[in-house]
């Protein structure tokens, strides 16, 4: 008996039989045992029992395997290719770490919106070094958003905070990219051996992705543009505000300088998936009118 741990005072029953109280406190591992002789010499058998006394809940921790990209938010985008799998390495600490009571659990939300608590198989391994260290792997491989939690109970019922991890998405889908659509009516001429229309005013077209993980800055756009002798000139152009209807997204650019343009767009999803590629497309912009320098006679 040591430290806060006490005990009481023999008293013997109505029954003949002698008990005492003894009052353990302590955390940590206790082994009593316990060995009476009479006073004839007698000696009992011996009675041994370990007890535990533990008050520490367990602790854990989640580490992810690198993704494709993470947010501000902590939202992990994976593609789940064997390079960049959506694996989660899960450690607890506890000295009294009790397997059977660690339970892994995924909120998760399907492509088609439909959500369900799915409970996530873990197998426990024991550290060589610290006992009181526990480590899991699993593997996450359905599309949709994930949402994973840890809860613990160990072996002297304490329960353990539960343990979140970041949202992380799965997405092995391709984003699709529809073909730019130009204001057709007001083309004024087409060159079809170039595959080049000509407009007399500001062109505008349109761009449209299809895709559930969107971010607009992920837009890539490759204009080149050459002035009437071919030289290389400013390509600019103006880009409207973007519309978004669920799963579709769209935004104009308006092209109102003169000048022969090679426009070509590109898009890649948030977990990495490369879109579709769509084709350049060759337009002329002029709004100047051609001049007629003069007519001259001659005397004859």
């Amino acid at each position: 008996i040591s430290g806060d741990d006490s005990r009481g005072e023999w008293t013997k029953g109505e029954d003949g039989i002698w008990t005492i109280d003894l009052t353990l406190t302590t955390e940590g591992d206790h082994d009593m045992v316990m060995e009476y002789t009479n006073r004839s010499g007698l000696a009992s058998e011996k009675y041994s029992q370990k007890i535990v006394i533990d008050r520490t809940a367990p602790v854990a921790q989640i580490e992810w395997a690198e993704a494709e990209r993470v947010e501000k938010d902590g939202t992990r985008y994976y593609k789940n290719n064997a390079e960049k799998p959506a694996t989660a390495t899960l450690t607890v600490v506890d000295k009294n770490f009790n397997p059977d009571k660690a339970v892994v659990s995924d909120l998760y939300e399907a492509v088609n919106g439909t959500q369900e608590t799915k409970s996530v198989p873990a197998v426990w391994t024991q550290d060589e070094q610290d006992s009181t260290k526990w480590t899991a792997v699993v593997t996450l491989t359905e599309e949709g958003v994930h949402n994973l939690t840890v809860d613990v109970t160990d072996w002297a019922g304490n329960v353990m905070e539960t343990k979140t991890t970041d949202k992380v998405i799965i997405d092995y889908t391709a984003p699709v990219l529809e073909e730019l659509v130009f204001n057709e009516t007001d083309v004024v001429n087409t060159n079809k051996a170039l595959d080049r229309d000509y407009y007399k005013g500001e062109v505008v077209a349109t761009v449209k992705i299809i895709e559930r993980n969107f971010d607009e800055k992920d837009l890539q756009i490759t204009l080149k543009a050459q002035d009437v002798t071919g030289a290389d000139t400013e390509a600019s152009y103006t880009m409207g505000e973007w519309k978004h209807e669920g799963d579709k997204h769209t935004v104009d650019l308006t092209f109102a300088t003169d000048a022969n343009f090679a426009l070509d767009v590109s898009y890649t999803d948030m977990a990495a998936n490369a879109g579709n590629d769509v084709e350049e497309k060759l337009f002329t912009v002029d709004k100047v009118a051609p001049e007629v320098g003069g007519i001259t006679y001659s005397k004859s």
